[in-house]
């Protein structure tokens, strides 16, 4: 049989060629893994791992990586500390390792460990996650190392499991830009708990006067009205969904992003700029993020490679009293209000009078638009590393990298209704700032002969991590227009904390293969840590 091709061009003559036999030819690419300190191929891993591309964790409804996370690992359970958005996310790798530690994993940004954690310096209030500082759009891969011979290489901080994220680079070529927009909206993902009417609060309330008592209905009925039982003389006769009024239906989200990408054979750069608002299902107030980064790598020459990485991040939580018995929690009170409570009156104005005499609950839409509560963070992330080829098969490579993070929060209780009333209005100022620096140094030396491989990494890491923690609050504020903590009088209470850790490790990994086939994969690794007495 005889096979031809024919190429027809707009303006040239056609060409026949006839096609020889077996011409085409294939070359497998090995998948990469990074594995955080060092990448390695699918066919040398020996330890369990699954890695997630940027199209998997794509997901505008998921403010910070580790919500998105969510369902997409196999033996990772992901459990939310809230429904509201950057809220921190309660993973677990392989079940629970221990019943009095953390068991969080550890997360490795751009091959470094990160403060990762609860954020939130109040409990009472919504959790913040660490991770919520970063923009899923700017990761390109994500991997979760689940057992003991992947997580080795870590150390006690891995025992847990280790995530890794890989954030996205620059690529060869013309500058190319991106611009990305997501518009939705959010519910309840149960909303069919249906609450008692005026009439069926009236019924039930009848009931059980009567079965108390031992009285008719309409004795009952009377009885209610003359002793005033659950306030029913002070129920204008019109019924109020409490549920209905302290939740937002089709809570919005709205997220921009505006990249650009290009290089040529010496340099290549990948810039981002991102915008996120993300309405809670509750009330409250929107949480909005704004996020940057900027990552270069460059080849100095024939020998020295260069990557610097800076991304940061200033994001505002609006939190809810989440962990208490609070008066300005909508997610609780919504169903304890009764359904006689009136929200607002006649003119308009928020009712606050009649409201206090007819239960002991507060108007939570007065005292969600009167009070304050803010949860502010600011991030830097920056990641510098140097290769340099010593020999061919020998590379030395160090990298120095800081994570800084400043938390700032806010709350006030106004003075005349709700939580802070007895206190004539109370405030709470609460700060931390974190400020953590790893230095890493590494000698890899890689060698094949014929079907062996050898790959030998020596390694030495520093890190110091320095937290310094302030509190005040106060009491008896003039009026509610003045909410510093200057304009208290009464019942000051001023604390502070400083932590200053360290750790160093020296570290070696060993892997070799024969054919692939066979693997043998060896770590060792010992540390220090200034939290362990001498």
């Amino acid at each position: 049989m005889l096979s031809v091709g024919v190429l027809f061009f707009i303006g040239h003559s056609a060409l026949a060629q006839k096609v020889k036999k077996d011409t085409a030819s294939t070359k497998n690419i090995d998948e990469v893994v990074v594995v955080g300190y060092v990448k390695k191929s699918v066919a040398q891993l020996t330890g369990s791992s699954t890695t997630l591309k940027a199209s998997d964790i794509d997901s505008p409804s998921a403010i910070s990586v580790d919500q998105a996370l969510q369902g997409k690992v196999p033996g990772v359970v992901v459990n939310t500390s809230s429904g509201s958005p950057g809220a921190f996310q309660d993973i677990r790798i392989r079940g629970v390792g221990s019943f009095t530690a953390s068991n969080s994993p550890l997360f490795v940004i751009d091959g470094v460990p990160v403060v990762n954690g609860n954020n939130a310096v109040n409990t009472n209030i919504t959790t913040l996650s660490a991770l919520a500082s970063l923009n899923n759009d700017d990761i390109e891969s994500l991997t979760v190392l689940k057992d003991a011979a992947s997580t080795a290489i870590y150390g006690a901080r891995g025992s847990n499991g280790v995530i890794v994220i890989t954030t996205k680079r620059g690529k060869k070529g013309k500058t190319k830009f991106d611009l990305s927009t997501s518009i939705g909206f959010q519910n309840e993902a149960y909303n069919k708990m249906n609450m008692l009417s005026g009439g069926q609060r009236l019924e039930l309330l009848t009931e059980a006067v009567a079965n108390s008592l031992n009285l008719s209905k309409d004795l009952a009925f009377d009885r209610i009205k003359s002793n005033n039982i659950g306030r029913y003389n002070l129920w204008d006769g019109k019924e109020y969904n409490w549920k209905d009024l302290l939740t937002r239906k089709n809570a919005g989200l709205y997220v921009v992003n505006l990249s650009a990408t290009g290089g040529d054979d010496k340099s290549a750069f990948y810039t981002s700029i991102g915008y996120n608002k993300t309405e809670p299902v509750s009330i409250a107030n929107p949480f909005e993020r704004i996020t940057g980064i900027f990552n270069y790598t460059r080849k100095l020459t024939d020998k020295v490679n260069f990557e610097t990485s800076i991304n940061g991040s200033w994001l505002t939580q609006n939190p809810i009293l989440e962990g208490g018995s609070f008066f300005s929690n909508p997610y609780l009170t919504r169903v304890l209000l009764t359904p006689w409570a009136r929200p607002y009156n006649a003119d308009g104005s928020f009712n606050i009078d009649n409201f206090s005499q007819m239960t002991s609950i507060a108007n939570t839409l007065y005292t969600q638009k009167n009070n304050i509560n803010w949860n502010k963070q600011m991030r830097a992330l920056i990641n510098n590393k140097v290769d340099y080829k010593i020999l061919k098969n020998l590379t030395y490579t160090t990298r120095l990298n800081i994570d800084y993070m400043f938390n700032d929060y806010k709350s006030y209780d106004n003075r005349n209704h709700g939580d802070g009333r007895n206190n004539n209005g109370s405030a709470n100022r609460r700060n931390t700032q974190n400020f953590n620096w790893v230095s890493i140094n590494q000698l890899n030396f890689v060698e094949r002969f014929g079907s062996h491989r050898l790959d030998v990494s020596a390694f030495f890491e520093y890190q110091q991590n320095q937290r310094d923690y302030l509190r005040a609050k106060g009491e008896n504020f003039p009026t509610d227009g003045l909410t510093n903590l200057d304009n208290a009088s009464a019942n000051y209470a001023v604390a502070s904390n400083y932590e200053d850790w360290k750790n160093a490790s020296y570290f070696g990994v060993l892997n070799y293969s024969f054919a692939n086939k066979y693997i043998l994969d060896a770590t060792i690794r010992r540390e220090g840590s200034s939290r362990f007495s001498a």
